[in-house]
């Protein structure tokens, strides 16, 4: 007795080496550049710059820990719901994702303004930044993390 778990086309098979070739090239190619990249950045600037660009690199990984990823359930359930043809469900869904999304990047909001206003940033690694240098950079990080929240909006959009 046979038993065939997956039954897949010819295109299908082709689909799936080509997507295992490209997670897999696209991993190797991660790896090899967190290699690569230490010992070029040492190389061509000295270890204490490079210890603070590791450091303001690190801050968005570390801010992010206040992005409650909403939008992966959500998007997961609006699928379900599409496929049931409850269309009044998925508008639910979107909106509640969209309420808790804006919930959420009010208290970043709130969290970020106590940190720049109630305290001094005075991080030992960057004492060599000028100060207009630091909060234009940290600027930029809070932006990019800005970005990050409604870039889930949209992914849950399309």
């Amino acid at each position: 007795m046979k038993i065939n778990f997956f039954t897949l086309s010819k295109k299908q098979i082709i689909r799936l080496k080509k997507n295992i070739f490209a997670h897999f090239t696209s991993g190797s190619l991660r790896t090899l550049i967190q290699f690569l990249f230490p010992p070029l950045m040492i190389l061509f600037w000295s270890i204490e710059d490079f210890g603070i660009w590791i450091f303001l690199l690190s801050l968005p990984s570390m801010l992010t820990m206040f992005n409650f990823n909403f939008t992966s359930a959500s998007l997961q359930e609006i699928i379900i719901f599409l496929q049931k043809k409850q269309i009044n469900k998925v508008k639910e869904v979107f909106q509640n994702t969209l309420s808790l999304v804006l919930i959420n990047i009010s208290i970043f909001t709130i969290i970020i303004s106590l940190y720049f206003f109630l305290f001094d940033i005075n991080f030992s690694v960057i004492q060599n930044l000028p100060k207009d240098e630091l909060h234009f950079i940290l600027s930029l990080i809070v932006l990019c993390i800005y970005l990050d929240f409604f870039n889930s909006i949209f992914i849950m959009g399309v």
